[in-house]
């Protein structure tokens, strides 16, 4: 399972994101709480428990298919699970008890919160637009921008507060079971610790706008440094959380879990079968992930555009203007189609096998090109091509950074399918791999809009209608043998 642990170690060691860094300190508090009932652990009897061979075997496929699939977020959420219930299959259903919390604690430090980002960064928007107008500070707010006198601040995803809410959730439930509370009492301990982040959060970037307006932006929290600050106020929401948490529920004195009586006989050859079979379990679906990724590599690829049909004239040399962004494809084929006064852009690129950081869906992938360009407007789209079937895709209404509009069509193909929904086409990959090498693609292709993008919108079902099926089979047979040119 080391894909899982590789994966997690980079997002804790991430400085640029800085949202799981407290990973190491989560993992740590797991160890410790694991050692802490030491005592209950030893007095487990290693046996067989069916139910839990049987959760962890569907567990482990299921991260099978999450590595082959490329979902990153999928295989490091099972991995803890995995874990518990392979314990629970060598030494029964106590272990679930026994290391469900420490086991279940690591969850603070997997990148699963990612969508209260959007929630959190709205609240603090609405909490700070509240105290700038009871403070009477001079500004305009625009969306996710406040515009005072001295400048403008934008209240990004980054501003959202995520990590402080993280970690003081983690702090709560860490609290709740150290005084081995009732779920009633950790549910409100939880509340309390989300309530205060989000109050502190707003006061944060309130009290870096109120240094901006007041010091012409030239104080520190706005030129230098904003970061430790924050963690200077989570200082003092924590003193806030301890007093107020004594009041939910009073200090008393914890009694440990005892020890289980170990049984006068055991069984030393069941215990060894135990551990063997919860073993075998756990680790068949990253073993068959792995063998599975090594088969998918077919050598090399070889990938061009299809000469143009349907009065369509091309390919002719790519427009430098438009240019996607894609992480490591094997192949990628780009150029131009004219026909009459219309002119089609379009990209191809071609995936041999899929692996973190090498695959078609990712998301520093950006068909737009990155950098300087906006998606003004998404909706789904399909055409009707000549043997009855239908090509759908994602349309994508942009401007560029030189101000002009363009649409943009985009598709995922996968084993010769289309899929134009980024999740289905990785799941079907993950099956795919199973019976056969399946390559994988995108399908682009963008028209620059004049006035209006009803032109362009019509020029794009044209092209695709007369040259889907042809891009489609051009990258299922990207591949060439090994060796080949």
């Amino acid at each position: 399972m080391w894909p899982a642990w590789q994966g997690l170690i980079g997002y804790w060691e991430d400085t640029h994101l800085l949202t799981y860094t407290h990973g190491y300190l989560i993992l740590a508090v797991t160890m410790w709480l694991i050692w802490r009932d030491r005592d209950a652990l030893r007095g487990l009897q290693p046996q067989l428990w069916w139910p839990g061979l049987l959760v962890t075997l569907g567990l482990s496929l299921l991260w099978y298919l999450a590595w082959v699939s490329g979902i990153q977020v999928g295989y490091l959420a099972l991995s803890p699970l995995i874990l518990v219930s392979a314990a629970a299959g060598a030494m029964g259903p106590a272990a679930v008890r026994t290391l469900a919390f420490p086991v279940g604690y690591l969850f603070f430090a997997i990148p699963l919160w990612g969508s209260f980002n959007t929630q959190l960064q709205a609240l603090t928007i609405f909490g700070v637009s509240l105290m700038i107008r009871a403070t009477g500070v001079p500004a305009f707010i625009e969306g996710n921008h406040v515009h005072i006198p001295a400048g403008t601040f934008e209240i990004a995803g980054g501003c959202s507060g995520l990590h402080f809410f993280i970690v003081a959730l983690a702090v709560a439930a860490l609290y709740g079971e150290l005084g081995r509370d009732r779920i009633g009492v950790r549910l409100k301990l939880l509340a309390l610790a989300a309530v205060l982040s989000v109050l502190m959060n707003w006061v944060r970037v309130y009290t870096i706008i109120l240094q901006g307006h007041l010091t012409d932006m030239q104080g520190y929290l706005v030129r230098v440094d904003h970061y430790k600050f924050g963690w200077a106020l989570f200082g003092v929401l924590l003193v806030i959380f301890f007093w107020l948490a004594r009041r939910i529920v009073p200090v008393t004195a914890v009694e440990l879990p005892s020890a289980p009586t170990q049984a006068a006989s055991a069984d030393p050859g069941r215990g060894i079968a135990a551990l063997a079979l919860s073993l075998i379990t756990m680790v068949s679906g990253p073993v068959l992930g792995q063998a599975a990724v090594r088969m998918a590599k077919p050598g090399v690829a070889i990938l061009s555009l299809p000469d143009g049909s349907g009065g369509w004239v091309g390919p002719g040399a790519a427009d430098m203007s438009w240019m996607p962004r894609y992480f490591n494809p094997d192949a990628v084929a780009q150029g131009t189609y004219t026909r009459d006064a219309s002119t089609v852009n379009v990209y191809l690129n071609a995936y041999l096998y899929q692996a973190q950081g090498h695959e078609l869906v990712y998301y520093k992938n950006d068909v737009l090109g990155g950098e300087g360009w906006q998606a003004r407007s998404e909706r789904a789209a399909s055409v009707n091509l000549a043997g009855g079937s239908r090509f759908p895709y994602v349309e994508i209404e942009a401007e560029a950074p030189d101000g002009s509009r363009w649409l943009v069509g985009r598709t995922q193909v996968a084993g010769g399918r289309v899929f134009d929904r980024e999740l289905p086409s990785k799941l079907y990959y993950g099956f795919a791999v199973l019976g056969r090498k399946p390559l994988s693609g995108l399908v682009a292709a963008a028209v620059r809009c004049s006035t209006e993008c009803d032109e362009a919108r019509a020029s794009l079902q044209s092209f695709f209608s007369a040259h889907a099926d042809a891009m489609i089979a051009r990258i299922d047979g990207a591949a060439s043998p090994p060796g080949g040119g």
